[in-house]
């Protein structure tokens, strides 16, 4: 798990380091979503963004879309569900990601790598309990551990998280939600 989370974030590293220092976008659907006034897709989601640069070439632009290569294996772990909540969608997933980042419609968006005061002790991916849904906001601030189903500690009572600054490190619930009701760690 620690591995596929250092891999993804050196798929997302190679993505913002493409695209001026900016993030992808946080919400999961944008992959899909058209402009019409600017005749374009909005852009690709934080999932999208790292599968692109781990050599998944054909991501979806549909929901549900059947020419859509499924999500790289590493975007499974071991420890977790592994396999596709929905066999027809193309996404398998046991992370999730902090929707401030790149989105910019999360309340208080971070959209640019360099907007980020403190890399090291914010977070980007995590082990999630609720598969496939990649937009949860992790480190919700008071949430208790029945409400939020965006952190999983399934590995022994501990969870791995993805900091921007591309290190993983482990936390056990009581430190993540301590961690996730201090405001200085929560954007």
């Amino acid at each position: 798990c620690v591995n596929n989370l250092k891999q993804i974030g050196l798929g997302l590293q190679a993505y913002i380091s493409d695209n001026q220092g900016r993030f992808p976008d946080g919400s999961a659907d944008v992959s899909w979503l058209w402009d019409p006034n600017a005749q374009r897709f909005l852009g690709l989601c934080w999932y999208d963004a790292a599968a692109s640069q781990l050599g998944r070439a054909n991501y979806s632009r549909d929901w549900m879309d059947p020419n859509a290569e499924p999500l790289p294996s590493l975007f499974g772990c071991p420890s977790g569900h592994g396999e596709a909540h929905h066999p027809n969608w193309p996404y398998t997933g046991d992370y999730a990601a902090n929707v401030r980042l790149g989105d910019p419609d999360s309340p208080d968006p971070v959209l640019t790598l360099a907007a980020v005061q403190n890399p090291s002790s914010t977070p980007y991916v995590q082990d999630t309990v609720k598969q496939n849904n990649f937009g949860e906001w992790i480190f919700r601030p008071g949430a208790s551990k029945e409400a939020n189903a965006a952190f999983a500690d399934r590995h022994g009572g501990i969870g791995n998280v993805l900091w921007v600054d591309g290190h993983v490190s482990s936390l056990r619930y009581a430190e993540y939600m301590d961690f996730a009701n201090k405001p200085h760690h929560q954007g």
